[in-house]
């Protein structure tokens, strides 16, 4: 009962603040204190608020990966997440399709798979990307490097697949069975 009381005064405070980096801080700190019985109050905000503020998205996806889900919440939790493809920032496609491999049942690979290649416009991206990274001026000692290019995504997103075989065998095989489809 107190891990519950405490989710909710958590929640409260998110509801009461308009800044991002306390939501975030207080995003982070819910599953020190949270557990099994605290749960169901906690799962609905978070992805609410992952849904709605893609500043806090990683903070929730992080805090949802850290908490004990039960099957009905992996699948919304996972539904949610899926849907997130098509209006992911470029910089949180890699905490994305990571969370998506660690919460997916494996008979829903394959499927997760489909969803990726289907909903994860790596073109759309890039633009996106490139229209908003800031270019460095000729004083700054950042390089071209600190902007983002198509390879730079397709390597991260390589990078996220080699992650999720790393962590689950079966990945492995629904990569190749969706790999080979096309």
């Amino acid at each position: 009962e107190n891990s519950t009381t405490l989710s909710e005064a958590f929640l409260n405070a998110l509801s009461m603040t308009n800044s991002v980096s306390l939501k975030r801080d207080i995003i982070i700190w819910i599953p020190e204190t949270a557990d099994d019985r605290s749960v169901d109050v906690l799962v609905a905000p978070l992805v609410q608020m992952m849904e709605n503020d893609p500043e806090l998205m990683a903070a929730c996806l992080d805090t949802l990966s850290n908490l004990k889900l039960r099957d009905e919440h992996i699948s919304d939790v996972q539904r949610a997440a899926t849907d997130l493809l098509n209006s992911v920032d470029p910089e949180n496609i890699h905490v994305l399709i990571k969370f998506l491999f660690h919460v997916v049942k494996t008979e829903n690979l394959t499927r997760l798979f489909k969803d990726i290649r289907s909903k994860l416009k790596l073109e759309t991206l890039n633009i996106s990307a490139v229209k908003t990274s800031k270019v460095p001026s000729s004083s700054s000692k950042s390089s071209s490097k600190d902007r983002p290019s198509a390879i730079d995504f397709a390597t991260l997103l390589i990078e996220c697949l080699k992650s999720g075989i790393r962590a689950r065998h079966e990945v492995v095989t629904a990569f190749l069975q969706e790999f080979t489809s096309f």
